[in-house]
């Protein structure tokens, strides 16, 4: 039930930050991670409780922003490596359009100027 109820409030939060004009990877990571934040906190549902020998208030707390860094931390890798793929393939295209162009200029000169190419002897 919690994580249904933590589902529905995410999706929200970021239909809300659409809906203002908010977009971005990094605002949809910041969402996640807060979202994260609020269910560790016990805002969706149960509490996870945990004994690190502190009051639980601070243990709470600590647990939560951990683990909020962490979802935040991975949901800007993941950004980071689709950006990074998209890249990597815009790189190679232009790669691909530099060849051709090469080739291009290439028979141009060979045909427009044929003694570049045939009258050294």
């Amino acid at each position: 039930m919690a994580r249904t109820e933590a589902e529905n409030a995410l999706k929200s939060s970021i239909e809300a930050q659409r809906s203002l004009g908010i977009k971005g990877d990094h605002w949809e990571n910041y969402a996640i991670a807060r979202n994260v934040l609020q269910e560790e906190l016990g805002q969706h549902g149960d509490r996870i409780r945990e004994a690190y020998g502190l009051t639980q208030d601070v243990a709470d707390v600590l647990i939560a922003h951990t683990r909020q860094d962490a979802a935040h931390a991975l949901c800007n890798t993941k950004s980071l490596l689709d950006k990074s793929a998209k890249i990597s393939s815009q790189l190679s295209m232009l790669n691909f359009l530099m060849l051709l162009t090469v080739c291009l200029l290439g028979a141009i000169v060979a045909k427009l100027y044929p003694f570049v190419l045939g009258g050294v002897h």
